[in-house]
């Protein structure tokens, strides 16, 4: 049995995290038209996710518009959808211009061939596009459950080597984990990460209140394992509506080794945050 203050220092980290998190979402009008009414807390971080097909125009427009929203935009940068350094330079500091951006989310990016000349996120790094434009903080991915086309040793290897390089570049370096469905997954992977790297923060990403159906559409898409074999034995009178309310309850006792969450709004913007007011009332939120 728990204590009533360790129940009660448990219910206060999570509101913590709550009140810390970020929410990701595409570059698409009706994405960031769904900001509108969200009600979201002043200041939150809005991932703008990078999709093959995005135009540049398209991703600067939404980022503009989340910060006229009081909001704060993060958008992700695909190194292998660069197609010229000069552009992608000119889109950089348009970025921090105009939206207010001075951090980033890099990624590989989910195409075979590179457009151009950098086909992973360590050589877009080095080409110091990112410092010269302004960013000053930079995320990396991570995977607590291994990455279903790369080996778990070579993506340990690769996430020190892209810290490393921000360092060097004297940008801060964080991470943003991927959803998984198990906090023991991710407090396992977790506690590896920690041995390495005790400073760096670590955003956890959890998939948003959503159907069982949509999140098992999008487990799949994304590679998750084992934790998706476990979600596929919940019982079917929640196939409606999956929340994250026992994982969120979970990682909170890992207390200060995560620096927040990162939801995943596969079930829409307005769930996400309809769930997140329930944690983390709105006088609590700012």
């Amino acid at each position: 049995m728990f204590s009533s203050e360790t129940l009660d220092r448990n219910e206060a980290r999570v509101r913590a995290l709550v009140r810390s998190a970020s929410i990701e979402m595409t570059a698409r009008v009706a994405a960031v038209n769904d900001l509108v009414g969200a009600g979201l807390p002043a200041g939150t971080r809005i991932y703008i996710t990078a999709l093959p097909g995005d135009r540049p125009e398209a991703v600067l427009a939404a980022a503009s518009r989340v910060r006229a929203l009081g909001l704060t935009p993060v958008p992700h940068l695909g190194a292998r959808y660069v197609t010229e350094p000069r552009q992608f330079e000119n889109l950089l500091r348009s970025l921090v211009r105009d939206a207010g951006v001075d951090q980033v989310l890099a990624i590989g990016g989910d195409i075979d061939r590179p457009r151009g000349p950098y086909s992973s996120t360590i050589e877009l790094l080095r080409s110091g596009l990112l410092e010269r434009a302004g960013i000053r903080r930079v995320g990396f991915a991570a995977y607590p459950e291994g990455h279903p086309a790369i080996p778990a040793d070579v993506l340990e290897s690769a996430l020190a080597e892209k810290i490393a390089q921000a360092r060097a570049i004297r940008l801060e370096p964080y991470v943003i984990s991927q959803f998984c469905f198990t906090a023991a997954t991710i407090i396992a992977w977790l506690s590896r990460f920690r041995r390495q790297f005790a400073d760096v923060p670590v955003h956890v990403g959890i998939a948003g209140p959503a159907s069982m159906a949509t999140l098992m559409k999008f487990g799949l898409a994304c590679g998750i394992g084992p934790s998706l074999r476990a979600l596929r034995k919940t019982s079917f009178r929640h196939l409606a509506n999956a929340t994250p309310d026992a994982l969120v309850t979970s990682l909170a006792e890992a207390g200060e080794q995560i620096a927040g969450l990162h939801f995943f709004t596969f079930g829409g913007i307005d769930r996400t945050a309809d769930w997140m007011r329930r944690y983390a009332p709105a006088e609590d939120l700012g």
